[in-house]
């Protein structure tokens, strides 16, 4: 019977019940959709109502391939509903139940996905929080077969602070995070390790620490080791452990281990589904517990049987630990210390497994000519390129949990004093016309899509001292994307708003990022990162439309001023001041510079610090000449012709020199120092470039070797 949702849906037939309401199929003004009402306690809930109405924002601006989208949050009377896109096809459940197992490539194709989706999630500060099989939907739509992970916001809006301390943990048992278990408050790394979990059972059948009853399940998460997986690739039960750590911070983030994962999917080409055998004796369905807690939390009459693979630490004071880096959730506190001190500490056979190295492996097997499988060709060059003993006792078991190389973004130490952006190695310097050197360029990780237009970069320094270099791209879908570092593996979507044009981004002193892009109506808009993450979404500054690329500075007075040329082909600028605990920055209107006209698109700007202003660098539209607008007293000054033509980017040495960088034809990079003497940068690039100033003085220059492949270069 159908049966009216608001004003704008109807459900007609049940689709499936959960532990928080019932999901039915209905219709809305733009189709088909799924509607999951929420349980009458819960829509009784005043606390639980101001939240729906709270979350609505965030949960709708989550779109992402491999997500399942929430279109709309319902509150009508007695009704809590949230209205997602309609899925026709089944759960990774069902057929996790029809296979018992899956072949390992794809599994990890699936996985893959699913982490995609938490890395887009993740990104604009939404956790999950019940990643399971049962909330990974299986799209077969298009043709090919799309993981979405399903029920986003379902453990936000119900895990309240009043109804948390009033009733339970929230998830399911077989993917708690052991942190969860411990009370503490829940970041992006919980999903990290109920996606292990999840790709653990994909490969075994069965998930690490279940069976029993559900407290014993919860006691296993923080105190066993992860059981062996024999037959895995060494590689693959690598990752595997890594997102199965005890502490989160050892624990890969959502990008990083979707970037790994698709590196490996190839070598597993030929690799059959595994049986691998549950080491608890007697054939214990481990999935049971998992099962209990979603049908009114039955759990099984049968007592577990022990684990051989517990590994448990001693709950008796003084008892003896033999292996003091034995993996569990207790010791794993000792490193996680040591990071927070800026030191990583590489835990034993982690090294050989990175993406590059993987690469490399693949490379040499192929060299080989065998004609063995690929994924048995990978192992083997693995073990030796590894070394054989560290291999064969961490590759084909699983070993220890791989401690991070590299620091998430969202995970900067907070003891460090110590700058974590790296000089590129090598001292070979170029000289240029301007005084300017640089050492040769450091890779970094390609980019997951063509870039338009410019990188920019800027340098995020917190409050302990350490110093992250950042860098933006706008991609060919419209997307800004960042670098946390140039030592991340991954380059993460800021999704919420799609931009033609190369982002505008600066540090401030209190400890933030101010990033600011032009969505495709000509509206600029901004968005902050500190220490805890971005801003929950894009803000819209002012109502004047612009058009080109935005430039900023901060002042030294706190203030920020962002600059871009209008549709009438004049300077515009706005000022921003920080207001509120939160350091949030309020922006005035636009106003148009009327004296100077004829501009293209693009502005940077350098800091004047003798008169308290600063100038302005702006493209002519006839020529691409670029002028120089000095603003002093708040008055502006003629405009006057550079030397230089393109598109600008500026940055400031520690010397006070500022330095104005553009693309030439041909590719060189040209400089003109604040003197406006010109010359060759004694760099290269594809692209226009993008500059920034280090915490030491040095200047970091941004250049492009191709669309996707950037690289970092430190002046002298």
């Amino acid at each position: 019977m159908a049966r009216k949702i608001g004003s704008r849906y109807t459900i007609t037939a049940v689709l499936g019940r959960g532990t928080c309401g019932t999901v039915w199929e209905g219709e809305g003004p733009e189709g088909p959709v799924a509607v999951k009402l929420l349980r009458e306690d819960l829509a009784a809930d005043q606390t639980l109502i101001a939240r729906f109405v709270q979350e609505r924002t965030v949960l709708t601006s989550l779109q992402h391939p491999n997500v399942v989208g929430v279109r709309d949050l319902v509150v009508d009377g007695s009704d809590l509903a949230l209205v997602m896109d309609l899925i026709r096809g089944s759960d990774l459940r069902h057929l996790l139940d029809a296979e018992h197992a899956l072949r390992p490539q794809l599994a990890v194709l699936i996985v893959a996905g699913v982490a995609e989706g938490l890395a887009a999630a993740h990104a604009q500060g939404i956790i999950h929080r019940d990643v399971k099989p049962e909330n990974i939907l299986l799209d077969h739509s298009g043709g090919a077969l799309v993981p979405r992970l399903a029920d986003f916001g379902i453990a936000r809006l119900v895990d309240g602070p009043r109804r948390t301390r009033a009733t339970r943990i929230i998830g399911t048992p077989d993917y708690l995070a052991p942190e969860v278990i411990e009370g503490l408050q829940p970041g992006p790394a919980v999903d990290m390790y109920a996606l292990g979990t999840v790709l653990f059972e994909l490969l075994a059948g069965w998930t690490p620490f279940g069976g029993g009853h559900p407290g014993a399940v919860l006691r296993r998460h923080v105190t066993d080791k992860v059981p062996p997986l024999p037959g895995v690739p060494g590689p693959l039960a690598a990752l595997v452990a890594s997102c199965l750590a005890k502490g989160p911070a050892a624990r890969l983030t959502a990008s990083e281990f979707a970037a790994r994962l698709r590196d490996l999917a190839p070598l597993l080409e030929d690799m059959p589904p595994l049986a691998i055998p549950d080491p608890r004796e007697g054939g214990w369905d481990v999935r049971s517990s998992a099962r209990a807690s979603q049908h009114g939390g039955r759990t099984p009459t049968i007592d577990p049987i022990p684990m051989r693979h517990s590994g448990i630490v001693p709950l008796v004071h003084n008892a003896e630990v033999k292996d003091e880096d034995e993996d569990t959730h207790l010791n794993l506190m000792r490193p996680i210390r040591e990071r927070d001190q800026g030191e990583v500490r590489r835990r034993s056979g982690t090294g050989s497994y990175d993406v590059s190295e993987l690469r490399a492996e693949r490379a040499n097997a192929a060299a080989a000519g065998s004609k063995r499988p690929k994924w048995i060709a990978a192992t083997a060059a693995a073990l030796l390129v590894g070394g054989a003993a560290a291999a064969i006792a961490m590759g084909m078991s699983g070993g220890d949990d791989p401690a991070k190389d590299n620091k998430a973004h969202s995970q900067t130490p907070a003891g460090s004093t110590t700058s974590s952006v790296s000089s590129p190695p090598g001292t070979t310097t170029r000289s240029t016309a301007v005084g300017l050197s640089f050492q040769p360029p450091h890779e970094l990780p390609p980019v997951p899509v063509s870039i338009q237009g410019a990188p920019r970069t800027a340098v995020f320094k917190d409050a302990s001292g350490t110093a992250t270099l950042f860098v933006f791209v706008t991609g060919t879908d419209d997307t800004v994307w960042y670098l946390p570092g140039e030592n991340s593996h991954s380059w993460l979507p800021l999704h919420g708003l799609k931009t033609g044009t190369e982002p505008a981004v600066v540090a401030t002193s209190a400890g933030r990022l101010e990033l600011f892009a032009v969505r495709s109506d000509g509206v600029v808009h901004q968005r902050s990162y500190t220490a805890g993450g971005w801003s929950a979404k894009w803000v819209a500054i002012g109502t004047g439309k612009v058009h080109g690329a935005p430039g900023a500075l901060a002042n030294p007075d706190g203030s920020v001023v962002v600059a871009a040329v209008g549709s009438g082909k004049t300077l515009m600028t706005t000022t921003g001041t920080p207001s509120g605990a939160s350091g949030a920055f309020s922006f005035g209107e636009w106003q148009a510079v009327s004296t100077v006209g004829d501009l293209g698109s693009g502005v940077a700007l350098t800091p004047s610090p003798s008169t308290s202003g600063y100038t302005a660098y702006v493209p002519r539209a006839s020529d691409d000449g670029i002028m120089a607008i000095a603003y002093a007293n708040k008055l502006w000054g003629t405009p006057v012709q550079t030397p230089l033509s393109g598109l600008p980017t500026a940055a400031t040495s520690g010397d006070g020199t500022s330095y104005v960088f553009v693309r030439s034809v041909g590719g060189a990079v040209k400089a003109m120092n604040g003197n406006g003497q010109a010359g060759a940068g004694g760099l290269q690039s594809v692209l226009p470039p993008g500059a920034t100033e280090m915490p030491d003085g040095r200047l970091a220059v941004v250049t492009a070797a191709s669309s996707t492949k950037l690289r970092v270069s430190y002046s002298g």
